[in-house]
């Protein structure tokens, strides 16, 4: 058990929050933040251990480390006897007091093998968690969500849905509400004539649903149409995809 791993944790880009992520899952590490402790800015981290649960399957455990006797000096903070009673999320999972406001369905989904490539479907449920409206770009329906794979701990686009090019009235979300939806993945990997197609050479893996155009405010006589929602409140969880045998 390792109380805390650094090799394993990373800084999360800039529009992120400047929070941390695990590099084995890309998740964000539950209770990361930052606080201030007698004239300092003090980072809370999180522990990480490879010995409980599923073989090589890390959990992230919250603890707080804060600068002792000097500058680069640390030691953990109320850590020993806190850790005993602190709940253990695995790689992927969320603890229920910092769920991400866009949650699919399922952590695991199966792609059937058809006679051009792959198909299936993710759902998810979208949680607005501001008091104030959310602003969904779309296009009769089809919205701009795309799926980023975790490939060498990075995430890059893997696939992305064909949509029309029109302008619907924004899907719009109040409040604390609820918006529920399906991306329909289709994958054209067998033709060479066809798309959409998964821009990796291996579809299996870890992956992410982004939503790209979801607005805290929205006006079509301007360009952009509003500005977008935090990156985090707009991005699944993460997720496994499979696929069937051809």
């Amino acid at each position: 058990m390792s109380l805390y791993s650094g090799e394993l944790l990373e800084t999360a880009r800039e529009s992120d929050g400047d929070r941390l992520r695990c590099k084995a899952c890309g998740s964000f590490i539950p209770g990361v933040s930052k606080l201030k402790l007698s004239g300092r800015v003090v980072r809370l981290h999180a522990t990480l251990t490879v010995t409980l649960g599923k073989p090589g399957r890390p959990y992230h455990i919250p603890f707080s480390r804060i600068p002792f006797r000097g500058i680069g000096s640390m030691r953990p903070y109320s850590g020993v006897f806190v850790l005993p009673f602190l709940p253990l999320l695995a790689c992927g999972d969320v603890a229920s007091p910092e769920l991400p406001a866009f949650q699919t369905n399922a952590r695991e989904y199966t792609l059937t093998a058809t006679s051009v490539g792959y198909e299936g479907d993710i759902g998810f449920v979208y949680t607005n968690p501001n008091s104030s409206p959310a602003y969904i770009v779309n296009c009769n329906g089809a919205t701009s969500l795309r799926l980023e794979k975790l490939l060498d701990g990075v995430w890059v686009t893997a696939w992305t849905p064909i949509n029309l090019a029109c302008l619907s009235p924004p899907i719009i979300v109040a409040g604390r509400a609820q918006y529920q939806g399906v991306v329909h993945v289709v994958d054209c990997s067998f033709r060479t004539n066809c798309y959409p197609k998964f821009t990796v050479s291996d579809i299996p893996g870890q992956y992410r649903i982004v939503w790209g155009q979801v607005l805290s405010s929205y006006d079509d006589r301007k360009s952009p149409f509003g500005e977008p929602l935090p990156l985090e409140q707009r991005t699944s969880n993460t997720f496994t995809i499979l696929t069937s045998s051809p």
